[in-house]
């Protein structure tokens, strides 16, 4: 057959495969770099030639491209590619590395699959998601790469906050969700895109989770856009492609690259008149034209009040603890007694929405008296949570490791060191617990405003005089710090002294 038959016969395949999924409704490729993936043809190619790729290269990249931008584990690779086949990760690594000298020979000289040590896998190149023969959809906006997550099922105590929220976006454009971890600021930032999506051509969703390099972020809202982008540079493309359009953009979880979320939303915000910026980030982005929305813990019952059941329920921190409980143990409905341990679970886990979910997953196996006590130990921290959840909410432990891993090593010391206050304290008691140290006295201000900033530390103005305390969960998660540093013994005497001169 001549290389013109040749071409001819695979256009008609192509032609025919795309009737095909167009009339059981539609028919979905990826393009990326020179190249066009067709999962359902199992097909890929190059500037209209078909490419040859074995079975599992293929699925890698099937796999890979659906999840462009995001960091794709080991063992989810696997899962997906051998199914319940058991191998090991050199067989990945064999695969991976045959896929990678396939697309090599585009010429082009793009790096389209970069290896994330000790996670797994990620497509970094822009890629852009086409459906052929979809049916119009009225009504609602066209999602693809970057659609919404599930919307949130049930939000206990934050109707108040999304409302506020709104609010502000139509005022102000640009809005960032700022707080601790767990508090539930991309369940609130969810709910508050659901709600305003109608209103907008384009509405999409990018986790930053994921990204460790800077240099990924225009890249990986590009491909959520839909852009095939080859330079370098992708900010410029983007500008132009929102520059005309009415788009809601959700940057989710900054905190990880927050100068290169800052530059990016800026220039967004600057180039995009008709785009609304809604970002989630344990600090502040500090960009041009943000709004700092701080959303703190759910409301809790006082400590000195003793509460009915009924009474203790119109806490939302209680009516969240409550209501995950019974996901666990259907028939759990606490008694007059319980009232004032759930009352106090919550108030150790100081109202954070994610501290109490976990909390409550172990209504099934611990009473309610031993939940209470164990909550200052290091158990506490590695209570599961859901599977399907994202890594940093898996656990108490992995919430807080996902934000101390960001401090520089002052602000480690100092978050370790603090520890040993279990009662609010001043920043003259922080100052006297690092003498002759590595972290200077006179620095520890600003490394406890960095600390406060970051949402690891909590702060209080009252007559001229400020405040600050660890949360509880917090604090035993910096209590193990300090334990494995050796420094407890001398750090502790120093801290009573600190509040006896008090």
């Amino acid at each position: 057959m001549s290389a013109i038959e040749t071409s001819a016969a695979e256009a008609v395949g192509r032609i025919n495969g795309a009737e095909q999924y167009a009339s059981a409704g539609s028919a979905t490729f990826f393009a990326f770099g020179p190249y066009r993936l067709f999962p359902h043809l199992r097909r890929l190619e190059r500037t209209g030639q078909a490419v040859e790729l074995g079975s599992r290269a293929f699925d890698i990249l099937r796999v890979l491209t659906e999840r462009a931008g995001e960091i794709v584990a080991n063992r989810d690779l696997m899962a997906r590619v051998w199914g319940r086949v058991v191998v090991g990760e050199g067989s990945l690594r064999f695969q991976i590395n045959a896929l990678r000298k396939t697309l090599a020979r585009d010429g082009v000289g793009i790096e389209y699959i970069k290896n994330i040590a000790s996670r797994g896998y990620a497509f970094i190149a822009p890629v852009r998601k086409t459906v052929i023969g979809a049916p119009a959809r009225t009504g609602t906006s066209p999602i693809e790469l970057g659609k919404l997550p599930r919307r949130p099922s049930k939000i206990v105590g934050r109707d108040d906050e999304i409302l506020e929220i709104v609010a502000l976006l139509g005022r102000t454009r640009f809005v960032t969700i700022v707080g601790s971890g767990g508090v539930g600021k991309s369940t609130v930032a969810l709910e508050v895109a659901y709600r305003l999506r109608e209103q907008f051509d384009l509405v999409r969703f990018v986790d930053l989770e994921p990204i460790k390099d800077a240099s990924w972020v225009a890249s990986t809202v590009a491909s959520a856009m839909g852009l095939v982008v080859s330079s370098a540079n992708p900010v410029s493309s983007l500008s132009a492609y929102l520059r005309e359009k009415r788009v809601l953009l959700i940057f989710d979880s900054c905190e990880r690259v927050l100068e290169a979320a800052a530059m990016l939303t800026e220039q967004v915000f600057d180039g995009s008149p008709g785009s609304v910026i809604l970002a989630t980030s344990r600090e502040a982005l500090r960009a041009d034209g943000e709004c700092a929305y701080t959303l703190g813990p759910l409301r809790v019952p006082p400590e000195e009040v003793e509460l009915t059941p009924e009474e203790a329920l119109r806490y939302p921190a209680v009516e969240l603890f409550v209501s995950r409980a019974r996901d666990t143990v259907t028939q759990f409905q606490p008694t007059a007694s319980d009232a004032g341990l759930t009352s106090a679970i919550c108030r150790r886990l100081d109202g954070i929405p994610l501290a109490i979910e976990l909390t409550a997953g172990r209504v099934g196996t611990l009473a309610l008296s031993t939940i209470l006590d164990m909550l200052d130990s290091r158990f506490a921290l590695t209570w599961p949570g859901r599977r399907t959840a994202a890594e940093r909410h898996r656990t108490l432990g992995a919430a807080i490791a996902w934000t101390v891993e960001l401090l520089d090593e002052r602000e480690r010391t100092l978050l370790r060191r603090l520890a040993v206050f279990s009662a609010p304290f001043t920043l003259e008691a922080a100052q006297h617990i690092v003498p002759g140290t590595t972290l200077p006295v006179g620095s520890i201000a600003e490394a406890l405003s960095n600390l406060v900033a970051k949402s690891l530390v909590s702060s209080s103005s009252l007559e001229r005089s400020t405040h600050f305390w660890l949360l509880g969960v917090t604090r035993a998660f910096a209590s193990q710090m300090l334990e494995e540093s050796g420094e407890f013994g001398w750090v502790a005497e120093r801290g009573t002294d600190a509040l006896i001169k008090r």
